[in-house]
């Protein structure tokens, strides 16, 4: 009966310890999930605040009108925020023996140190804006107090993960310390119940058996949970490296690029104009060259411009009464040399009067992209544009004869950055924005959609499907909202 007893309170205690094991490991899986990741999330949230807050000020020193003073400093009390609540939640977090570190709290309060500093810049930089242009001093400190800014919130960012990675360590010890424990628990409570009664050996046999399995399926438990929690931070880390090298991009290049290329571009249109003297026909030749590959270099950073506004919700539109017809006319006569170059045949078949109220700029712009894409990857043969309307919608196919996509290929149109392997590639320049703002444009300023077909080596066919009244701007996102 004694030992009867002491079994008992052996297998009792066993139970305890796992017990007291898997309430660890949820508290320590659920430290990392609801207290640690979302100081992370902030970091990114403080990072994103404060360079939507440096573009759209350089915005404003460019003369765009669309963003207010009062909007980059809501942006930047934003992060200020942000910031207070992670000093906030980190205090808490160590009062509870979950501390992310000595130095994190030093290092966010130099977070709001460099908000501080940076607003004060940008309202003495706003003062003396006459005299606070590119390259000026206080135009390079405005850049030297907004990169250490981001240089700390990486460092906070860096130290969260660590300690985020730390936490997993531990994680993944307690889950093997559990497995461990309910095999050597197992195989002991096994040969002590059967020294006990031999009646019950076909019973521990069973139960050897269960916590077999039981190991078996936590082993694949865990190589599961181990495999898609490293995907899921690998994925992290790169979401984030190219959120923040966007944001970086976007910040610098509406000054730094597009001032130096107006000037390149006027000097060299006048050069052409024969409005600075005249020239050789080499030196002719070379500044018309100069002139095309600056307007192409411009057009291309004016693109990604107008995908961050349009995902900032911030992209200026002016819906007023046109005639489509007048629109499409335009685009025609703006890509007729390159037709001629290429050898190309264009067919059209329009209606004779269409009337819209829309976003004339943004519709142009749409099918220019379209008719120009098209010409590019066309070697020969017809480019033929249909257009069909009824009462409400209005429905534009360009069609042509070039290289077309493969099936592969057309999951990845309309994507940012994708240009497809082809033997144009190397001929044709480009970043591939074109068709991913083409897409932006049409869904959310047009309020219609495009959609597009293609077989390779027999060419494609993109359709922009667009209501012909649009009254309102990014409709799609208010939605969302």
């Amino acid at each position: 009966m004694l030992k009867k007893n002491y079994v008992t309170s052996l297998v009792f205690m066993v139970l305890f310890v796992m017990v007291v094991a898997i309430l660890v490991s949820l508290y320590a899986g659920r430290a990392i999930a609801k207290e640690h990741a979302p100081l992370s999330h902030m970091s990114m949230e403080i990072a994103h605040e404060c360079t939507i807050a440096h573009l759209w000020f350089e915005e404003i020193m460019s003369g765009d009108k669309t963003v207010s003073l009062d909007e980059i400093w809501d942006h930047l009390e934003k992060a200020n925020q942000l910031s207070t609540d992670m000093l906030e939640k980190q205090k808490r977090l160590s009062s509870v023996m979950l501390s992310l570190g000595e130095n994190l709290e030093a290092d966010i309060n130099e977070i709001l140190e460099g908000i501080a500093v940076f607003k004060k810049v940008a309202e003495r930089r706003w003062a003396n804006k006459d005299n606070a242009g590119i390259g000026s001093d206080t135009d390079q400190q405005f850049d030297v107090v907004f990169q250490e800014l981001l240089l700390d919130i990486h460092n906070v960012d860096t130290t969260i993960q660590d300690s985020m990675n730390k936490q997993l360590e531990i994680f993944e010890l307690i889950q093997m310390a559990l497995a461990l424990t309910v095999i050597l628990a197992g195989t002991f409570v096994g040969v002590l119940l059967r020294r006990n009664e031999s009646k019950l050996t076909e019973n521990i046999l069973q139960l050897e058996n269960s916590h077999h399995e039981i190991v078996l399926l936590n082993n694949e438990l865990e190589t599961k949970v181990a495999k898609r929690t490293l995907e899921l931070e690998t994925a992290n880390k790169h979401l984030k490296e190219l959120d923040r090298v966007k944001s970086m991009f976007i910040a610098s290049m509406s000054h730094e690029l597009r001032t130096p290329l107006n000037s390149i571009i006027g000097f060299s249109s006048m050069i052409v104009n024969d409005m600075a003297g005249p020239v050789s026909s080499q030196q002719f030749d070379y500044i018309q060259r100069v002139n095309r590959s600056g307007k192409h270099l411009l057009s291309l950073i004016t693109d990604v411009i107008d995908i961050s506004k349009i995902e900032a919700g911030k992209i200026a539109v002016y819906y007023k009464d046109f005639s489509f017809n007048e629109v499409l006319d335009e685009a025609l006569e703006s890509i007729e040399s390159n037709l001629h170059e290429k050898g190309l045949e264009l067919t059209t078949k329009v209606p004779d009067s269409i009337n819209m109220h829309s976003d004339r700029k943004r519709l142009l712009q749409c099918i220019l992209n379209l008719l120009s894409n098209a010409i590019k990857y066309s070697e020969k043969g017809t480019i033929k544009v249909e257009v069909t309307s009824d009462e409400k919608r209005l429905k534009l196919s360009v069609s042509d004869t070039g290289i077309g996509m493969s099936k592969e290929d057309m999951k990845q149109l309309f994507q940012a950055f994708t240009r497809f392997e082809s033997r144009l590639k190397i001929i044709n320049s480009g970043t591939g924005l074109g068709l991913y703002l083409t897409k932006k444009l049409a869904k959310e300023v047009l309020g219609g959609d495009i959609s597009a077909t293609s077989v390779v080596d027999k060419g494609s066919t993109f359709i922009l499907d667009i209501p012909l009244v649009t009254n309102s701007y990014n409709s799609s996102k208010e939605e969302n909202v």
